[in-house]
């Protein structure tokens, strides 16, 4: 990896983490089953929900989704070094 690419990605970690604090009550340590239900949760609410097959996805699809999917990042993020 090139030194540059080391920093776009380290500046995008740094953003998502400053933008999403998360609660630790919530990271549920070891809980394979409630990431699981979450994860089915939102597939329901938000992935899925009012999305169009074969076309691509609208402005407002993404605007909605890129908060949850850095939400995500940082809880997956949380839960492996809750494992290490």
């Amino acid at each position: 990896m090139t030194d540059k690419a080391w920093d776009e990605y380290t500046k995008a970690a740094e953003d998502i983490h400053e933008h999403h604090d998360i609660d630790k009550s919530l990271v549920k340590p070891g809980d394979y089953m409630a990431w699981a239900k979450e994860s089915l949760q939102l597939s329901i609410d938000v992935v899925y929900n009012n999305f169009e097959p074969d076309q691509l996805p609208s402005e407002e699809y993404k605007a909605k989704a890129l908060p949850i999917l850095e939400e995500r990042i940082m809880f997956g993020g949380e839960r492996l070094a809750e494992l290490m």
